[in-house]
Order: structure tokens, then C-alpha cells, then sequence
């Protein structure tokens, strides 16, 4: 049962993390500011999951002023880090593009969880990690639609460097929420905190850069209560629980799915299309998410941990 509800969590990160590329794409196409567009949507996001955890009585102030010091740390890498860079990047790259290098992060989770978690690498890991790349690299061949065509060379190149370190923060704020964090406490409330502390970082940047009028408009308030509902208040709790139950490498392979995705919604929305190379990435990827999790289940320390709990 448990297994279930981890595989269950794992598709709906995968179905949501896929379409926010797309939404933010929208947004930005439409005028919306880079830094203020992230800004609002967390903090929008965790105003309203404080104050829904509050009301429910799931979260006090005590305990939620207890969690604030090492939400603001956790805030810096995976909001105002890996958001900042994405958000920013999105108006040089497309959609898919931007998720598909966004594919490094269980590489980079992988040497992360080594380096500092003392995670034990096997085979299957490997074999995961290698299946995931070379299944994004064919999905990025593959694809036949021009990307940002306005762009320059030297902004795209940017743009994905951006992307890159973004990723990169992304999966360190994973590990850094399993130093800070234990099994105690509720990811839906250090959510809460993690967003207002990092739309409060990204606000502070839009600040700086000028940006101070968002436009209100259709083009860019669909997409900023999407991001807000689903991709923060949907999206990010439950990849936080995920990081908790099933180690931080398994719930960074999101993103090697979550291209396939980008790539099918960008088809549909934006008139992007597919290839055979494509498809074949597509299966490859899906392929290293299967060899990832199996390896998780079957050995090495954090295997073996989850099924004593499950004992």
C-alpha cells in the first residue's frame, strides 16, 4: 500500500511539475515580469497554505515560528535559486527546453546524496541515471519546433546555463531537506514557510531589477493561479512528502518524465512537434525511472531504512 501511494505521488509531481514549464512559458509570453511573476505565485501560494494549515489546526504559530529558520535556508536554493534562474530563462528558451535540462537533477541529486547524505550508489542507479540522460538527450534531438526564435545565440546559451544551475540548486535543496528536516516534521508546513520565504527572495529581485507592474490580464492570471494552485500548493507539498518517504534521487527523477510531458503539452498549446527520436526518448526515460526506483527498493541504506519502517 505504501508503495502505491509513493508511486501515486511520484505520477502527480511528473503531470504537474510537466505543465508549469508550459504555463510559466505563457505567462512570460504575455508580459508577465520574470522575478515578480515567481515572486507572486509563492507567495501568494504560501500565505494560502499557512493560513489553511492554521485553520485547520494542523500548524500553530509556535510550531510553525520553530520550523521558519530552516525554511528561509531551505528557500534559497530551491525557490529563489532554481525559480529566479527558471523564470528568468523561459523568456530565451522554450517550454520543453527548459525542462529538459532540467533532466540533470537526479545526476545531481545522485553525487549530492553521495557526497553528503553517504548514500551508497549501485548499478541500478547508474543504469538510471544513464537511461534518464540519453533518453532527455534524444527527446531534445528530436524535437523539430524552433525555440524562442526572437532569441539570440548568446541569450539562449545564457538561458540554459541559467536552466543548469537552477536544476542544480533544485536538487541540493532536496538534500539540504533531509539534513534540516526529519520524518517529524510536516512538509506541508515547512512548504508553507519555504514558499513565503522564497516569494519574499524573488520579490526582493523583481524589486531590485524593476520590476513593479504586473500586467492583469488573462494571458498572465490563468497562468499565475495555475502555478499558485497546482504547481505550489499541489506540486510542491507533494514533492516535499516524496523527498521524506522515498529519499530525495527517486523524487528527483520527476524530472526526467517531466519533459515528456512538456514536450506533449507544448505540441498540443503551442504547435510543437514530435519526432520518432522523440518517442524513443520517451521510452528510455521512463525506463531509467523504473531502474531508480527499483534500485531504491532493493538496496543501499536508504533501502534498507524504508523497509524497516515498513516492517
Amino acid at each position: 500500500m505504501r508503495e502505491k501511494r509513493v508511486y501515486a505521488v511520484f505520477g502527480l509531481v511528473c503531470a504537474v511539475f510537466g505543465t508549469t514549464f508550459l504555463a510559466i512559458r505563457i505567462g512570460l509570453s504575455s508580459g508577465a515580469p520574470p522575478f515578480l511573476f515567481a515572486g507572486l505565485r509563492f507567495s501568494a501560494a504560501g500565505a494560502i497554505l499557512a493560513a489553511a494549515l492554521l485553520a485547520a489546526g494542523r500548524a500553530s504559530l509556535a510550531g510553525l515560528a520553530a520550523l521558519a529558520p530552516r525554511a528561509a535556508l531551505l528557500s534559497l536554493p530551491y525557490v529563489v535559486l532554481n525559480f529566479g534562474a527558471t523564470f528568468w530563462a523561459e523568456q530565451h528558451i522554450g517550454s520543453a527546453t527548459a525542462a529538459q535540462i532540467d533532466a540533470v537533477g537526479p545526476i545531481a541529486s545522485a553525487l549530492l546524496s553521495a557526497l553528503f547524505l553517504g548514500k551508497r550508489l549501485g548499478p541500478g542507479h547508474g543504469l538510471g541515471v544513464a537511461a534518464g540522460f540519453v533518453g532527455v538527450w534524444l527527446i531534445v534531438g528530436g524535437s523539430a519546433a524552433p525555440e524562442a526564435g526572437a532569441a539570440s545565440p548568446e541569450l539562449r546559451l545564457a538561458a540554459s546555463i541559467a536552466m543548469l544551475v537552477g536544476a542544480v540548486g533544485f536538487a541540493g535543496s532536496s538534500i539540504l531537506y533531509k539534513r534540516l528536516f526529519d520524518d517529524s516534521a510536516d512538509p506541508f508546513a515547512v512548504n508553507a514557510l519555504n514558499m513565503l520565504f522564497g516569494g519574499a527572495g524573488l520579490l526582493a529581485l523583481a524589486a531590485a531589477a524593476g520590476q513593479r507592474a504586473f500586467p492583469l490580464e488573462a494571458g498572465t492570471l490563468l497562468p499565475l493561479a495555475y502555478l499558485v494552485v497546482m504547481g505550489s500548493l499541489v506540486g510542491h507539498s507533494a514533492n516535499l512528502w516524496l523527498v521524506r518517504e522515498a529519499g530525495p534521487l527517486f523524487a528527483s527523477s520527476w524530472s526526467y518524465v517531466s519533459p515528456i510531458i512538456a514536450t506533449g503539452v507544448g505540441a498540443i498549446a503551442l504547435g510543437e512537434a514530435t519526432g520518432p527520436r522523440s518517442l524513443a526518448g520517451a521510452a528510455l526515460t521512463l525506463a531509467g525511472v523504473y531502474a531508480i526506483g527499483r534500485a531504491e527498493r532493493g538496496g543501499g541504506a536508504g533501502g534498507r531504512r524504508r523497509a524497516a519502517k515498513a516492517a
